[in-house]
Protein backbone atom coordinates (compact mmCIF):
# COMPACT_ATOMS: atom_id res chain seq x y z
CA UNK A 1 0.00 0.00 0.00
CA UNK A 2 1.41 3.36 -0.94
CA UNK A 3 1.62 5.83 1.85
CA UNK A 4 -0.15 8.55 1.57
CA UNK A 5 0.24 12.64 3.12
CA UNK A 6 -2.06 14.66 4.46
CA UNK A 7 -4.98 15.66 2.48
CA UNK A 8 -4.83 19.50 3.95
CA UNK A 9 -1.01 19.37 3.36
CA UNK A 10 0.06 23.29 1.70
CA UNK A 11 2.57 23.41 -0.84
CA UNK A 12 6.07 23.18 0.43
CA UNK A 13 8.31 26.47 -0.12
CA UNK A 14 11.69 26.33 -0.11
CA UNK A 15 13.86 29.51 0.57
CA UNK A 16 17.80 29.68 -1.00
CA UNK A 17 19.33 32.90 -0.28
CA UNK A 18 22.58 35.63 -0.24
CA UNK A 19 23.95 36.72 2.44
CA UNK A 20 22.79 39.92 4.12
CA UNK A 21 19.39 39.73 2.68
CA UNK A 22 17.16 39.18 5.61
CA UNK A 23 15.60 36.35 4.09
CA UNK A 24 15.07 34.94 8.37
CA UNK A 25 13.02 37.98 8.82
CA UNK A 26 11.29 37.20 5.64
CA UNK A 27 10.78 34.06 6.67
CA UNK A 28 9.76 34.80 9.75
CA UNK A 29 7.04 36.91 8.76
CA UNK A 30 5.74 34.25 6.33
CA UNK A 31 5.54 31.37 9.02
CA UNK A 32 3.61 34.18 11.34
CA UNK A 33 1.59 34.72 8.25
CA UNK A 34 0.61 30.88 7.05
CA UNK A 35 1.21 28.90 10.33
CA UNK A 36 3.51 27.19 8.03
CA UNK A 37 7.06 25.50 10.43
CA UNK A 38 10.16 26.73 9.00
CA UNK A 39 12.88 23.39 8.99
CA UNK A 40 16.31 25.30 9.16
CA UNK A 41 19.58 23.38 9.99
CA UNK A 42 19.03 22.28 13.34
CA UNK A 43 16.05 20.40 12.21
CA UNK A 44 18.04 18.59 9.30
CA UNK A 45 20.50 17.70 12.03
CA UNK A 46 18.12 16.57 14.33
CA UNK A 47 16.78 14.24 11.60
CA UNK A 48 20.12 12.84 10.47
CA UNK A 49 21.16 12.27 14.47
CA UNK A 50 18.98 9.67 13.72
CA UNK A 51 20.37 8.00 11.23
CA UNK A 52 24.33 8.51 11.88
CA UNK A 53 24.71 9.92 15.17
CA UNK A 54 25.77 13.35 16.63
CA UNK A 55 28.95 13.94 15.18
CA UNK A 56 28.43 12.84 11.68
CA UNK A 57 25.51 15.40 11.68
CA UNK A 58 27.04 18.48 12.28
CA UNK A 59 29.95 17.40 9.69
CA UNK A 60 27.09 16.48 7.17
CA UNK A 61 24.91 19.73 7.56
CA UNK A 62 27.81 22.32 7.09
CA UNK A 63 27.57 24.27 3.81
CA UNK A 64 31.26 24.17 3.06
CA UNK A 65 33.34 23.08 0.58
CA UNK A 66 34.82 19.33 1.51
CA UNK A 67 38.59 19.58 2.32
CA UNK A 68 41.04 16.86 0.83
CA UNK A 69 40.43 14.90 4.41
CA UNK A 70 36.71 14.81 3.92
CA UNK A 71 36.73 13.68 0.41
CA UNK A 72 38.64 10.38 1.19
CA UNK A 73 37.17 9.43 4.42
CA UNK A 74 33.51 10.17 3.48
CA UNK A 75 31.46 8.73 1.21
CA UNK A 76 30.14 11.31 -1.10
CA UNK A 77 27.23 9.92 -2.60
CA UNK A 78 26.38 8.42 0.84
CA UNK A 79 26.54 12.12 2.38
CA UNK A 80 24.26 13.16 -0.38
CA UNK A 81 21.73 10.27 -0.01
CA UNK A 82 21.88 10.75 3.83
CA UNK A 83 20.70 15.44 3.16
CA UNK A 84 18.48 14.27 0.50
CA UNK A 85 16.45 11.79 2.95
CA UNK A 86 16.69 14.38 5.04
CA UNK A 87 14.82 16.98 3.74
CA UNK A 88 12.17 14.80 1.73
CA UNK A 89 11.22 13.43 5.22
CA UNK A 90 10.66 17.03 6.60
CA UNK A 91 9.07 17.76 3.56
CA UNK A 92 6.47 15.18 3.11
CA UNK A 93 4.88 15.95 6.30
CA UNK A 94 3.88 19.47 4.31
CA UNK A 95 3.15 22.55 5.84
CA UNK A 96 6.95 22.92 5.78
CA UNK A 97 9.00 25.86 4.41
CA UNK A 98 12.67 24.47 4.07
CA UNK A 99 15.47 27.33 4.69
CA UNK A 100 18.74 26.33 2.96
CA UNK A 101 19.88 22.62 2.92
CA UNK A 102 19.78 22.80 -0.41
CA UNK A 103 16.36 21.29 -0.49
CA UNK A 104 15.56 23.28 -4.32
CA UNK A 105 18.04 20.92 -5.80
CA UNK A 106 16.62 18.02 -3.73
CA UNK A 107 13.04 19.09 -4.32
CA UNK A 108 13.30 20.03 -7.84
CA UNK A 109 10.45 19.65 -10.52
CA UNK A 110 8.36 18.18 -7.64
CA UNK A 111 4.76 19.07 -8.60
CA UNK A 112 3.53 22.19 -6.49
CA UNK A 113 6.67 23.19 -4.66
CA UNK A 114 7.58 26.55 -4.69
CA UNK A 115 11.21 27.37 -4.95
CA UNK A 116 11.89 30.98 -4.15
CA UNK A 117 15.75 33.06 -4.40
CA UNK A 118 15.81 36.13 -1.71
CA UNK A 119 18.43 38.10 -3.31
CA UNK A 120 19.67 42.24 -2.77
CA UNK A 121 22.19 44.54 -4.04
CA UNK A 122 25.67 44.26 -3.04
CA UNK A 123 26.00 47.48 -1.56
CA UNK A 124 22.90 46.94 0.22
CA UNK A 125 23.80 44.14 1.89
CA UNK A 126 27.03 45.07 3.07
CA UNK A 127 25.89 48.10 4.27
CA UNK A 128 23.54 45.91 6.39
CA UNK A 129 25.72 43.25 7.63
CA UNK A 130 28.04 46.09 9.32
CA UNK A 131 25.10 47.56 10.79
CA UNK A 132 23.25 44.64 12.30
CA UNK A 133 27.31 43.31 13.80
CA UNK A 134 28.85 46.86 14.22
CA UNK A 135 31.56 46.01 11.60
CA UNK A 136 33.73 47.99 8.80
CA UNK A 137 32.68 48.30 5.77
CA UNK A 138 35.34 46.22 4.41
CA UNK A 139 35.30 43.36 7.53
CA UNK A 140 31.49 42.80 5.71
CA UNK A 141 32.13 42.70 2.90
CA UNK A 142 34.68 39.80 3.65
CA UNK A 143 31.85 38.09 5.81
CA UNK A 144 29.57 37.99 2.80
CA UNK A 145 32.09 36.63 0.17
CA UNK A 146 33.49 34.21 3.12
CA UNK A 147 29.99 32.67 3.21
CA UNK A 148 29.07 32.77 -0.16
CA UNK A 149 32.17 31.14 -1.07
CA UNK A 150 31.41 27.98 1.05
CA UNK A 151 27.63 28.28 -0.36
CA UNK A 152 29.57 28.09 -4.10
CA UNK A 153 31.45 25.07 -2.90
CA UNK A 154 28.52 23.52 -1.45
CA UNK A 155 26.58 23.51 -4.52
CA UNK A 156 29.22 23.08 -6.60
CA UNK A 157 30.56 19.91 -4.79
CA UNK A 158 27.69 18.10 -3.81
CA UNK A 159 24.96 18.48 -6.67
CA UNK A 160 27.30 19.90 -9.45
CA UNK A 161 25.93 22.94 -9.72
CA UNK A 162 26.56 26.69 -10.00
CA UNK A 163 25.17 29.05 -7.21
CA UNK A 164 22.77 31.47 -7.72
CA UNK A 165 21.73 30.58 -10.67
CA UNK A 166 17.82 32.70 -10.72
CA UNK A 167 16.60 30.44 -13.95
CA UNK A 168 16.40 27.17 -11.30
CA UNK A 169 13.82 29.18 -8.86
CA UNK A 170 10.26 30.47 -9.68
CA UNK A 171 10.61 33.38 -8.41
CA UNK A 172 13.19 36.14 -7.34
CA UNK A 173 12.48 38.48 -4.44
CA UNK A 174 14.50 41.48 -3.00
CA UNK A 175 13.44 42.46 0.31
CA UNK A 176 15.54 45.74 0.44
CA UNK A 177 13.89 46.89 -2.55
CA UNK A 178 10.16 45.60 -1.91
CA UNK A 179 10.48 45.41 2.15
CA UNK A 180 9.74 42.51 4.36
CA UNK A 181 5.97 42.44 4.26
CA UNK A 182 5.44 43.01 0.81
CA UNK A 183 8.42 40.45 0.02
CA UNK A 184 5.61 37.87 2.89
CA UNK A 185 2.46 39.30 1.48
CA UNK A 186 3.98 38.39 -2.11
CA UNK A 187 4.50 34.43 -0.98
CA UNK A 188 1.42 34.21 0.90
CA UNK A 189 -0.24 35.08 -2.24
CA UNK A 190 1.99 32.52 -4.20
CA UNK A 191 0.97 29.71 -1.70
CA UNK A 192 -2.45 30.41 -1.89
CA UNK A 193 -3.23 29.84 -5.88
CA UNK A 194 -5.71 27.24 -6.07
CA UNK A 195 -3.60 25.42 -9.45
CA UNK A 196 0.02 25.12 -6.81
CA UNK A 197 -2.39 23.52 -4.23
CA UNK A 198 -3.67 21.53 -6.14
CA UNK A 199 -0.74 20.13 -7.97
CA UNK A 200 1.10 19.75 -4.68
CA UNK A 201 -2.28 17.21 -3.24
CA UNK A 202 -2.36 15.50 -6.41
CA UNK A 203 1.15 15.40 -7.76
CA UNK A 204 3.36 17.03 -4.96
CA UNK A 205 2.88 14.53 -2.28
CA UNK A 206 3.43 11.32 -3.71
CA UNK A 207 6.43 12.36 -5.68
CA UNK A 208 8.17 13.81 -2.55
CA UNK A 209 6.84 9.93 -0.78
CA UNK A 210 8.10 8.08 -3.72
CA UNK A 211 12.27 10.31 -3.59
CA UNK A 212 11.35 9.81 0.18
CA UNK A 213 10.96 6.14 -0.34
CA UNK A 214 13.93 5.72 -3.41
CA UNK A 215 16.92 7.58 -1.02
CA UNK A 216 15.90 6.14 2.40
CA UNK A 217 15.99 2.56 0.65
CA UNK A 218 19.85 3.21 -0.95
CA UNK A 219 21.12 4.57 2.13
CA UNK A 220 20.17 1.18 4.67
CA UNK A 221 21.86 -0.10 1.89
CA UNK A 222 24.74 1.28 1.44
CA UNK A 223 24.67 1.49 5.65
CA UNK A 224 23.91 -2.15 6.21
CA UNK A 225 26.64 -3.34 3.68
CA UNK A 226 28.72 -0.63 2.29
CA UNK A 227 28.29 -1.17 -1.40
CA UNK A 228 29.03 1.24 -3.58
CA UNK A 229 26.26 3.44 -5.39
CA UNK A 230 27.58 2.19 -8.80
CA UNK A 231 26.65 -1.87 -7.72
CA UNK A 232 22.51 -1.11 -7.37
CA UNK A 233 19.79 0.90 -8.28
CA UNK A 234 16.53 1.22 -7.04
CA UNK A 235 13.13 2.10 -8.64
CA UNK A 236 9.83 2.85 -6.64
CA UNK A 237 6.80 2.17 -8.31
CA UNK A 238 3.49 3.61 -7.94
CA UNK A 239 1.41 0.93 -5.94
CA UNK A 240 4.30 1.15 -3.37
CA UNK A 241 6.98 -1.35 -4.69
CA UNK A 242 10.80 -0.89 -4.32
CA UNK A 243 12.82 -2.98 -7.14
CA UNK A 244 16.58 -3.37 -6.36
CA UNK A 245 18.50 -4.13 -9.36
CA UNK A 246 21.89 -5.97 -7.70
CA UNK A 247 25.08 -5.57 -10.49
CA UNK A 248 27.42 -8.18 -9.80
CA UNK A 249 27.00 -8.33 -5.66
CA UNK A 250 26.81 -11.94 -4.13
CA UNK A 251 23.92 -13.33 -3.21
CA UNK A 252 24.71 -12.93 0.52
CA UNK A 253 25.38 -9.22 0.51
CA UNK A 254 22.04 -8.82 -1.47
CA UNK A 255 20.23 -10.49 1.27
CA UNK A 256 21.25 -8.39 3.90
CA UNK A 257 21.02 -5.12 1.45
CA UNK A 258 16.84 -6.53 0.57
CA UNK A 259 16.45 -7.25 4.52
CA UNK A 260 18.03 -3.40 5.62
CA UNK A 261 15.17 -2.19 3.39
CA UNK A 262 12.60 -4.47 4.43
CA UNK A 263 13.23 -3.47 7.71
CA UNK A 264 12.98 0.16 7.23
CA UNK A 265 10.05 0.02 4.87
CA UNK A 266 7.88 -2.77 6.74
CA UNK A 267 4.96 -2.12 4.61
CA UNK A 268 6.68 -1.99 1.58
CA UNK A 269 7.07 -4.58 -1.22
CA UNK A 270 10.74 -5.40 -1.55
CA UNK A 271 12.15 -7.20 -5.11
CA UNK A 272 15.37 -7.83 -6.20
CA UNK A 273 16.92 -8.64 -9.64
CA UNK A 274 20.62 -8.98 -10.79
CA UNK A 275 22.16 -8.33 -13.78
CA UNK A 276 26.11 -8.09 -15.03
CA UNK A 277 27.61 -4.40 -13.99
CA UNK A 278 28.01 -2.48 -17.60
CA UNK A 279 31.21 -0.91 -18.80
CA UNK A 280 30.00 2.57 -17.86
CA UNK A 281 29.60 1.46 -14.51
CA UNK A 282 32.89 0.14 -14.24
CA UNK A 283 34.50 3.25 -15.45
CA UNK A 284 32.27 5.05 -12.97
CA UNK A 285 34.22 3.31 -10.41
CA UNK A 286 37.84 3.56 -11.34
Amino acid sequence: MWPEGKEDAMPVITISRQHGTRASVVVSKLAEKTGLKVAYRRDVEERLRGIVGTFLARKFTTEAEPSFFDTIFYNMPLWRGLLCESVTSIAREGNVIIYGRGASVILRDVPGVIHVLIVGDREKRIRWISEKHGISHVEAEEVIDSIERKREGFYSHHFGERWPDPGKYDITLNPHNLGIERCADILVSLSKIESISDDFKRKGKREIERRFIRVSSENRIVLATGLDHNLFDVEVEDEGTVDITFYDVPADVREKAVEAVRAFHKNLKVLQTTAPLSKAKKEMMT
